[in-house]
């Protein structure tokens, strides 16, 4: 706590407890649609022209914080973590009422390039024979994609398949052609925190394998001679030094250059009604929705095979070497879950059967304090097979159960099937 002025008030609205809604001044609980809705009544609060919207209910409690950050004014902040356009646009234009100071709208960058339809494009031209050639690098969509087993199944359509990647996983077994990339530790690069913000990224280790870098093998294919070290550098003191010195740049690690235009985030021509109304069509109040997420660990299951951080727990359930479908107590009490504490301390668990858009997956219940009633919540990046060892095999693979590539699902279905679980939980067990 500082000794002069007051810290910063943090409000997080969450179904899911996550490490940020633990350590908040303020968690309300909401299912993930009412947090939609909780946002666009937090618009109609601030800006006092209302959108359309649902009732939730925290909106006594979103009035409250409407007026903390009126009161805040440029010093408040609104972030969203829901993976939807016009959700990112309302938390914007909240921004922008505000005045934000914290939030940089001049010097954007935006990374978030990715599109689940053009994905689904390719898997249905791999299945029409269109796709003469394809190349992933470092991912793994036989195993990542709801509907993996249509693309494994549509490679068999394409005349060249190449993988490059720095493990050994399904997609790669399934290609004709498998490149070892060298580990990122064994890399040079360069990346862009922001507009005009640039960073040097250096290897740490000399390639311990016999690999190659991405970027050597592209200026390869190209039919250079060229060393990608080399072309880094040239790039860099031709392209972003502007006459600073290459050895300074590399010895600071980054590089801001000077930018002679703002190039603000434009949203005037943008009707934040329609963007509303869009954002309220996409969202399905259900009695049980499902929040799929990916742990602090082993993130979206490239981390599968290391045992120390299957070993690390869970720093919420404080539960290892598993994911499990976290539900509230009283949705436990009226499903008929349990987790009874066995006399050497273990924990267990009931199954249950999670049903989405005709996928399926049992996997065991743990009872999570803070988790919103009438939603639940499941860790992707377990269940792997392929290409780990025995023992790294655990947990059950919800990746089917992320339709349209989103992590929030509705009316979803749970049923209790037989069987119980034991979890490894350092919370409980005498270790």
């Amino acid at each position: 706590k500082p000794e002069t002025g007051k810290m910063s008030y943090h409000v997080q609205v969450e179904s899911n407890m996550s490490l940020t809604g633990a350590n908040a001044d303020k968690r309300l609980v909401a299912k993930p649609s009412e947090v939609v809705f909780a946002l666009l009544n937090l618009y109609n609060e601030i800006s006092g022209t209302p959108v359309a919207s649902n009732t939730t209910p925290i909106d006594a409690e979103i009035k409250k914080l409407a007026k903390v950050l009126k009161k805040a004014g440029s010093k408040g902040v609104v972030m969203t973590g829901l993976n939807d356009k016009n959700a990112q646009l309302i938390s914007l234009e909240i921004n922008k009422i505000l005045g934000s100071e914290i939030l940089d709208v001049h010097n954007s960058l935006n990374i978030r390039q990715g599109s689940f339809e053009k994905v689904q494009k390719v898997v249905s031209d791999m299945k029409a024979g269109k796709v003469g050639g394809l190349l992933t690098l470092n991912i793994d969509p036989s195993y990542t994609l709801p509907n993996a087993t249509e693309f494994t199944d549509a490679l068999s359509e394409v005349a060249l398949k190449v993988a490059l990647s720095v493990e050994n996983n399904q997609t790669v077994a399934a290609m004709e052609y498998a490149l070892p990339m060298a580990h990122f530790l064994e890399s040079w690069g360069d990346t862009q925190f922001a507009e005009g913000s640039f960073g040097l990224v250096q290897p740490t280790i000399q390639p311990l394998f016999e690999t190659r870098q991405l970027q050597n093998v592209l200026l390869t294919w190209s039919g250079s001679t060229v060393d990608y070290y080399d072309y880094l550098k040239s790039f860099w003191t031709e392209t972003i030094l502007e006459g600073s010195s290459w050895n300074k740049a590399l010895h600071n690690g980054f590089y801001n250059k000077s930018i002679s235009a703002s190039r603000e985030i434009n949203s005037a021509n943008i009707s934040i009604s329609s963007v509303a109304g869009l954002l309220k069509k996409s969202t399905t109040t259900s009695a049980m929705e499902l929040n799929l997420y990916t742990k602090t660990g082993l993130g979206d299951g490239k981390q599968a095979n290391n045992p120390w951080l299957q070993e690390f727990p869970d720093p919420i359930t404080r539960t290892s070497w598993d994911n499990y479908l976290t539900m509230s107590m009283a949705d436990a009490r009226e499903l008929g879950f349990s987790n009874p504490v066995k006399d050497n301390g273990a924990i267990n668990g009931d199954y249950a059967k999670v049903s989405v858009n005709g996928a399926s997956v049992v996997v065991p219940v743990m009872i999570q304090p803070g988790q919103a009633k009438g939603s639940v919540g499941l860790s992707l990046g377990f269940g792997k097979t392929f290409g780990l060892k025995d023992e790294m095999k655990v947990g059950v693979n919800a990746y089917p159960l992320y339709t349209g590539g989103q992590n929030i699902q509705y009316n979803v279905a749970i049923e209790k099937v037989s069987g119980t679980h034991k979890f490894a939980c350092t919370q409980v067990q005498k270790t």
